[in-house]
């Protein structure tokens, strides 16, 4: 009766630790990790802007341009292909990300990309020899994959 009471004891304890260390890994995913793949859309009149996320911390976000005129996606922006020198992830949470391109001199363009359900808030500061703007955007994830983005233009 012992025996079987400290073998059950002891399958219900591996099995409370095998379910509560899964939560564990969800709960410290990066951003880069839990949104790796996945195409967000930003619309305006002239284009189609997509965002696409992967895990890769030197090319953690690529901005695609299709401007309705066009057959043809167009690479856009800093944000692909890091170089290390200039630019950098500042923050990188399980729901948010920071890219930070520093060119010295009060240059730099800082990019915040924030999930709330399905939509980011990215929110850009740029600064230039003490001038300040920022924008806001409101990006909304789409069922594309990087695959979906294509031809890319020359």
């Amino acid at each position: 009766m012992k025996k079987n009471y400290l073998l059950h004891l002891t399958i219900t304890i591996l099995i409370f630790i095998s379910c509560s260390s899964s939560e564990n890994e969800n709960l410290s995913e990066t951003f880069l990790q839990k949104f790796d793949g996945t195409v967000w859309r930003f619309e305006n009149n002239d284009a189609n802007v997509y965002y696409l996320i992967e895990n890769n911390q030197n090319n953690p976000v690529t901005k695609y341009v299709k401007l309705s005129n066009s057959d043809c996606f167009y690479i856009s922006e800093v944000m692909s292909e890091l170089d290390s020198r200039y630019e950098s992830i500042t923050i990188q949470e399980t729901n948010e990300l920071q890219i930070k391109s520093d060119y010295g001199s009060n240059e730099n363009n800082i990019y915040t990309f924030t999930v709330s359900q399905n939509n980011i808030d990215l929110y850009q500061i740029e600064n230039y020899f003490g001038n300040q703007t920022t924008w806001n955007y409101l990006l909304i994830k789409t069922n594309l994959s990087k695959n979906d983005i294509k031809p890319i233009c020359p």
